[in-house]
């Protein structure tokens, strides 16, 4: 049935499409409630605690996808562990001009240039407020396009004031490819003093877990340099990754972007396995990038991956995709009578 859909939904512009989708949960939260039991599978083996919290199962979907914050009720339904909302900015914005989203099926890709469009942290945090809460949710932040670099900080600092009180995480996103420079703060050494603050702000204000997404496209060199400085700085846990702006010879992808999907796949895991051992697994790690099945999903994990996230896949494979991959990490665990806990990085010891 979701084929049929699917194709009916892949005939139009990919913006209007997911905008449609988004209208259609918004209007169907009701039904889509009732009917949670299609999409869930629930397990004991499957709960996690990471940040002294407990998660229903490793799953999430990744930032980029509820850009509002409004649908993290309805698709809470959908049998994810936990939701990222955003990324959302001080004030609001329309991104960049369109079209800004593009699907590459032969490859199991999506291009975006979207640029940060969100409602800003204002209107974020009346829908927060209005919201049920029903499992852990993550939210980003980010930057506004017009701000300078030098003044980065503050606008995240504004963001996390008006927004931790509704997040169980807190995502810096500095990794984007679409607002000009903003990957030079994964480096700059303001970042660092912001994470101390945030850290210190959270002895007196509600404790939330402060992690860094990172760019894929790092060198190896950068990567581990700045997992020290991380390290050394207190960030709570590491987002790997976000989309890459790697030219592949083996796909012809030519929109200008951040890439999604199967061809982030191996890079993310790569990341992650090198990430966990070079941390000893001191911090969390939020795999995502290329995960389509239930394989995929085991193998984030076992490189290194505390929790997982899927974005790409969801359009592609639809919404029973959490159940499937979430009764595939059951099964596994199951046959090879171990926990999650055993087996997170094992590939990367």
């Amino acid at each position: 049935m979701y084929f049929l859909v699917r194709q009916l939904l892949f005939q139009k512009d990919p913006e209007q499409a997911h905008d449609y989708v988004v209208s259609i949960l918004k209007k169907q939260k009701n039904v889509t409630q009732k009917f949670s039991f299609l999409f869930r599978h629930s397990s004991e083996n499957l709960k996690r605690t990471v940040w002294g919290m407990e998660f229903p199962n490793p799953l999430g979907l990744a930032g980029g996808f509820d850009k509002t914050g409004e649908l993290y009720e309805v698709l809470s339904y959908l049998g994810f562990g936990f939701i990222e909302c955003g990324t959302f900015t001080p004030l609001p914005q329309e991104g960049n001009p369109k079209p800004r989203l593009f699907r590459y099926p032969k490859y199991g890709a999506i291009v975006n240039r979207m640029g940060f469009n969100n409602p800003g942290v204002d209107a974020a945090s009346r829908t927060f407020q209005l919201q049920r809460k029903t499992i852990p949710r993550g939210i980003s932040i980010g930057k506004n396009k017009t701000t300078p670099n030098e003044r980065a900080m503050e606008d995240y600092l504004l963001a996390f004031e008006k927004l931790h009180p509704f997040a169980d995480y807190i995502a810096i996103n500095v990794s984007s490819p679409n607002t000009p420079q903003l990957r030079d703060l994964q480096q700059s050494k303001e970042l660092l003093d912001f994470v101390k603050l945030l850290k210190d702000k959270s002895k007196t204000q509600k404790q939330v877990p402060i992690l860094i997404k990172l760019s894929p496209d790092l060198d190896n060199k950068m990567f581990f340099s700045l997992l020290e400085v991380y390290l050394d700085a207190g960030v709570d846990g590491i987002i790997l990754t976000n989309t890459t702006t790697r030219k592949f010879n083996q796909y012809q992808i030519h929109e200008e972007g951040g890439i999604s999907g199967l061809p982030l796949k191996i890079i993310a895991t790569d990341m992650i396995k090198k990430a966990y051992k070079f941390t000893s697994g001191k911090i969390p790690i939020i795999g995502v990038g290329g995960i389509f099945d239930g394989k995929d999903a085991l193998e984030k994990i076992m490189a290194g991956a505390s929790l997982i996230q899927i974005y790409t896949g969801l359009v592609y494979r639809g919404p029973f995709l959490p159940k499937k991959i979430l009764s595939f990490l059951d099964n596994f665990l199951e046959k090879e009578n171990t926990t999650l806990n055993e087996i997170t990085g094992i590939n990367a010891k």
